[in-house]
């Protein structure tokens, strides 16, 4: 506004009128010293071109500074499963609708579209294996079970109110806990990776595959040993505060002060 004001005042000057205008601008504005040596400028030839790069580095240095901080990055709770697989996920974990940011965070890294089917089988072997109820239980991490937990087909293949014996073995399932060997595993593994990479493939060659059916342990320690890997497997997938797991739990618990007390 200064600078506007003097100039009005001014610009009807009789004499040398383009040299006075530049006296009035730049008197409102602090200017460095004028170089020392130097020759002479004539009338009319401007201000000298180092005293101008010094008159703008002195405007430059009035101006605000702006930080150039990134931003933070915000941290991504999502789970990616849809809507209704989500809201049914929660509910076997024992939380809210909104409680996505608590679920078990296997649920998340295993939907990373860059991982490797070998990596997501190593981290569902690493999430069973570290978290156990029952240490005398061990979850025999089958090709089945890994493909039930990748897919989260939790059903087994069972959408009505009648379930199929066939698919007993299937889903979320105490006769799915099989009590194999190491030796046993790993010929399924075998079998499993042979099926993978074959060109063609019949209906003989999957039932070949295992002969494994549903059935109930002739013994009663063989059965706690079942619906103990049972509670193993729902602890490791949902949590402590998953209400099948609570549910089941409290069966084995029951079992076993019974058979204290016999």
């Amino acid at each position: 506004m200064i600078l506007w004001h003097s100039f009005h005042q001014h610009h009807r000057a009789p004499t040398n009128g383009h040299s006075h205008v530049r006296n009035v601008f730049f008197s409102t504005v602090p200017l460095p010293p004028a170089p020392a040596a130097g020759p002479p400028l004539a009338q009319g030839q401007g201000m000298p071109f180092a005293q101008v790069q010094q008159l703008l580095a002195i405007l430059q240095a009035q101006q605000p500074q702006h930080s150039s901080a990134p931003a933070e990055e915000k941290k991504d709770d999502s789970s990616g499963l849809a809507t209704y697989e989500l809201n049914q996920t929660l509910i076997m974990c024992g939380l809210n609708y909104t409680d996505e940011q608590h679920m078990p965070s296997w649920f998340k890294d295993i939907q990373d579209k860059k991982l490797s089917d070998h990596c997501k089988c190593n981290l569902i072997t690493k999430v069973i294996s570290s978290t156990m109820c029952y240490r005398d239980a061990e979850v025999q991490c089958t090709p089945d079970l890994f493909k039930m937990i990748k897919k989260r087909d939790w059903m087994g293949g069972d959408n009505s109110k009648h379930p199929l014996f066939g698919n007993a073995m299937k889903g979320l399932s105490p006769f799915a806990m099989l009590d194999l060997s190491k030796d046993e595993v790993s010929d399924l593994m075998a079998i499993d990776a042979a099926l993978q990479l074959a060109s063609t493939t019949t209906i003989a060659d999957y039932k070949a595959k295992s002969s494994f059916y549903a059935k109930v342990p002739e013994s009663t320690e063989d059965f706690i040993v079942m619906i103990k890997r049972f509670v193993n497997l729902l602890f490791a997938l949902f949590g402590g505060a998953c209400p099948l797991f609570l549910h089941i739990v409290n069966i084995v618990e029951n079992i076993l002060q019974l058979s204290k007390s016999a």
